[in-house]
């Protein structure tokens, strides 16, 4: 527990310097008219086709848990899914084994077997995004490799530019120091817990081998095209975005999605942060940048909170909850 505190305020502390970075040279006036000036349809819009995204993750899911021997009615795995991605709306993504506990609760289902399909969704979804960011980076080369350079020598000077700074750097230093020893500590009683691996791996070997994979592969693309759509849908609710194409959208989906693994709860920071740099050499504009970020990402989070509440509440209310089939 001690651990996954201290990686919640790693995570929470990173998202928040980045966030700084992001606003401290923004003219906050006008992110304020723009967020005012947003199109309520498009926001609208975008709160569906996230429940899709869900919706298609969760199916995408039951195909994997199909695949190693547990039958889930869809419905009910919907609400695992909203439940795991409402926990990791607070949390450095421990919603991915919260949701699989409370599957195990409820269908008798073990950890790891649950937890070693949810470790291959991901697997997967690295995949379809290291294919992204290849063809991206082949295809915007030159602007790319300026963003990473111009976000690395932004950092290097904010960090080192003032004691204040060099302050913060350490005792993000430290703090990723102490974590990194409780889990090598953790490491160290690897025999304590061979079984629980043990059985993980034999679910992520099992599903490398899916009866199914022409469906699972469908529900992956199916998923990142409403990704795609997402992105394009906020660029169209901003009006100083709102001539951008979809190309651009597919562009600051995989780009952006580095944001997202970084350890910051919701990638709050992290995305806004790159989804500045990323405006800055499209030669964009810069609120218009921080726009979009603060939008697309504070609309995910309620969204993602509303559609958790709900599905909580629909379980809590709904009579007799048999989430396996017969």
């Amino acid at each position: 527990m001690n651990k996954d505190i201290w990686k919640s305020l790693v995570g929470v502390i990173i998202g928040a310097i980045f966030m700084y970075l992001t606003l401290k040279d923004t003219p906050l006036d006008d992110i304020v008219t723009n967020l005012k000036a947003s199109k309520p349809l498009w926001i609208i819009v975008s709160g569906i086709i996230l429940g899709f995204v869900f919706l298609f993750r969760a199916l995408r899911w039951n195909v994997m848990l199909d695949n190693i021997g547990y039958k889930i009615k869809d419905s009910h795995i919907l609400y695992y899914t909203l439940y795991g991605y409402l926990l990791n709306s607070f949390t450095p993504k421990f919603g991915e084994v919260l949701r699989c506990t409370a599957l195990a609760k409820d269908a008798d289902i073990p950890v790891p077997a649950s937890l070693g399909s949810v470790i291959m969704e991901r697997v997967y979804d690295i995949v379809v995004l290291l294919i992204g960011l290849s063809i991206v980076g082949l295809m915007e080369a030159e602007r790319l490799g300026d963003l990473f350079g111009e976000a690395y020598g932004f950092v290097q000077e904010q960090f080192l530019g003032s004691t204040t700074n060099l302050i913060i750097a350490g005792v993000i230093g430290f703090l990723s120091l102490v974590v990194m020893i409780m889990v090598l500590k953790k490491i160290q009683l690897f025999h304590k817990v061979k079984g629980f691996v043990t059985e993980l791996m034999q679910s992520v070997l099992s599903s490398i081998k899916m009866k199914r994979f022409p469906i699972f592969l469908m529900h992956t693309i199916i998923i990142w095209i409403l990704l795609v759509l997402l992105n394009y849908v906020f660029l169209l609710a901003i009006p100083q975005t709102a001539e951008l194409n979809i190309y651009f959208a597919v562009i600051i989906l995989f780009v952006g999605a580095i944001g997202w693994a970084l350890p910051s709860p919701n990638g709050i920071g992290t995305t806004h942060f790159i989804i500045l740099q990323l405006f800055l050499v499209f030669g964009l504009s810069e609120a218009g940048a921080v726009t979009f970020g603060l939008l697309s990402n504070g609309l995910i989070l309620i969204y993602t909170i509303l559609y958790g509440l709900v599905a909580i509440g629909i379980k809590a209310f709904g009579g007799k909850w048999q989430p396996v089939r017969e």
